[in-house]
């Protein structure tokens, strides 16, 4: 089940704790990107296994349009929850960034282009 982080959903998975989600929007559309943690064996991974770099990433969290989504299937579970959106880079690439946000560190866990399941979707649960 895939369900968009509203502000009357930030409380119940978990993301009032520490942020409300005006703050949590802030915090994407104004990072600097200082706030963006990305581990070496993450950042290999983005460039071998899926051709992404650190500057698409970024470019997606400040052109994100739509809502964030969070899957609730259980194997993807995690605390605090995983939140994904699809968006664009500045060259119209399309990428799927997937992280989970402790306080405002934001933790990059992968980014690629999404597949046709990903993107219907997120263009029914995440346009804005």
């Amino acid at each position: 089940m895939i369900h968009a982080v509203t502000p009357e959903t930030a409380h119940r998975v978990g993301l009032g704790k520490f942020l409300t989600l005006p703050q949590l929007v802030y915090i994407q559309s104004a990072l600097t990107m200082k706030n963006l943690v990305v581990s070496q064996a993450v950042e290999n991974k983005l460039e071998r296994d899926h051709g992404v770099n650190l500057s698409e990433v970024r470019q997606c969290f400040l052109n994100r349009k739509g809502r964030l989504l969070t899957d609730t299937r259980a194997p993807n579970r995690t605390n605090p929850p995983t939140l994904w959106f699809i968006a664009d880079t500045n060259k119209a690439r399309a990428l799927k960034i997937v992280y989970i946000q402790i306080g405002l560190q934001v933790h990059l866990k992968t980014a690629y282009e999404p597949n046709d399941v990903e993107r219907a979707i997120y263009s029914k649960h995440g346009r804005a």
